[in-house]
């Protein structure tokens, strides 16, 4: 009877294993890869800031409020590479009584794991009162890696047009989600220039001038590290028009941050997805693994057992 038992304890230690191992090294790998349509919105606020209304030409004092929708571009993802997702991100920023004051697209094609950008499927910056900005984008964008690691990373900033360090401070608590806190700090910087009326700056001179653009940025982003999800992100942006040394309009002034609303979504939907994983990529695999490994043990005793039984007959 045992000498039949041998064979069943090779087989069910050699699925469990191989199973164990499929888990571990594909299975939690497409847990880990971005949705390839998230379908979602996220909302940032801003309490008393200072911005420009266009539409006015003039500076006010008011909360502010930015939507961010990220969708899956699923026609540009056709032309993606394996292990490339595509998601198409519409920005809208207004003021307290509705007034849009900013709106900007972006298609952006990023590797599902690593979240760098990937050069590919039409991608672009943004548009902008109807002007395609050059896709020059390296590094991150909209989210961090799978499996984040404690160290710098290299984020991509809009604004000054180049790839910025995200610093990685420490672990934190997010609404009982662990998280990695980094910081990107951008001393005041001079990004680029802008004709404006004379008149609307407090000018007597006629037609337009040229300013200088200076933006400065404190960021702190909050990452559940399994996923690369941004669970919180505080900005506190200083966005200026200069002439002569002197600030002669503010675009933006002021703190952005999720909403507490955002913070615990984003905490509940990524701390879940987080346990998903640890499950995936860690506790079943083992178990399967021990598992599988006893039963060959267990079928090898079995046949020496057995062995040494005919030996003796």
């Amino acid at each position: 009877m045992r000498r039949h038992l041998v064979p069943v304890f090779f087989g069910l230690g050699a699925f469990l294993a191989t199973a164990a191992l499929i888990l571990r090294f594909y299975g939690s790998g497409q847990l880990e890869a971005a949705d390839k349509d998230p379908g979602e919105v996220i909302t940032m606020v801003a309490t008393d800031a200072t911005v420009f209304v266009p539409s006015t030409q003039t500076e006010v004092t008011t909360d502010v409020t930015v939507k961010q929708k990220n969708d899956g571009d699923q026609a540009a993802a056709e032309k993606a590479p394996d292990g490339v997702v595509v998601w198409f991100t519409t920005t809208t920023r207004t003021v307290a009584d509705g007034t849009v004051v900013q709106r900007s697209m972006a298609r952006t094609a990023m590797d599902a794991r690593s979240a760098e950008v990937e050069p590919c499927c039409e991608s672009f910056a943004e548009v902008v009162d109807q002007a395609i900005s050059e896709d020059r984008r390296t590094g991150l964008v909209l989210k961090f890696p799978a499996g984040t690691e404690p160290r710098d990373h290299e984020m991509w900033d809009s604004t000054v047009g180049k790839p910025v360090t995200a610093t990685y401070v420490d672990e934190v608590d997010v609404d009982g989600v662990t998280a990695y806190r980094f910081k990107v700090v951008i001393p005041p910087t001079v990004v680029g220039t802008r004709e404006v009326i004379a008149s609307t700056i407090g000018l007597a001179a006629e037609g337009t001038v040229e300013t200088e653009r200076s933006y400065g940025l404190d960021r702190t982003l909050f990452i559940e590290p399994r996923t690369g999800a941004i669970l919180n992100d505080v900005q506190d942006i200083s966005d200026t028009l200069v002439l002569d040394g002197k600030v002669v309009r503010t675009l933006f002034d002021g703190s952005l941050a999720y909403t507490d609303e955002q913070v615990q979504a984003n905490a509940d939907e990524n701390g879940s997805r987080a346990s998903e994983l640890r499950m995936v990529h860690d506790v079943l695999p083992l178990t399967g693994l021990a598992l599988g490994l006893g039963c060959i043990a267990a079928g090898a005793v079995l046949q020496r057992s057995a062995g040494r039984r005919r030996a003796v007959a």
